[in-house]
């Protein structure tokens, strides 16, 4: 029975005459397109760029530090902070970190390995020539 009624509709659809693109629909379409690309993978990057620069004013003119900070993401409902490409000089110490994570959530248990951690490194098995 919904099958029938599916297939009413569609060849109600075909049948109506021509069809006319709707041009604003097809450029809003796209302009949430490039939002949706731009906040996933721009947003942390300008967020890093502009917490970078407030924290080196402020870190310059305190510490004589530099600190730069390539992309920061948060997530609220997650509970965790993320950055990369962290780096921080002072006169005498040189710190970088190229990707962290920090979670609030306590509950939630860390990644645990499957299998005992060999003490060091091993060579690829080779096969005997008979």
């Amino acid at each position: 029975m919904g099958f029938n009624l599916l297939d009413a509709s569609v060849t109600t659809l075909r049948s109506s005459g021509n069809v006319k693109l709707d041009w604003l629909y097809l450029v809003e379409s796209i302009a949430v397109l490039i939002l949706i690309l731009f906040y996933f993978y721009y947003v942390p990057r300008v967020l890093g760029g502009l917490l970078s620069w407030g924290l080196r004013l402020w870190l310059w003119k305190s510490r004589n530090a530099y600190l730069e900070i390539g992309a920061f993401q948060f997530s609220l409902l997650g509970g965790r902070i993320m950055f990369s490409d962290f780096r921080y000089v002072s006169r005498n110490q040189s710190l970088r970190i190229h990707r962290g994570e920090h979670h609030t959530n306590p509950t939630t248990p860390p990644v645990a390995r499957t299998g005992p951690r060999p003490s060091h490194p091993t060579e690829p098995s080779r096969a005997e020539p008979s």
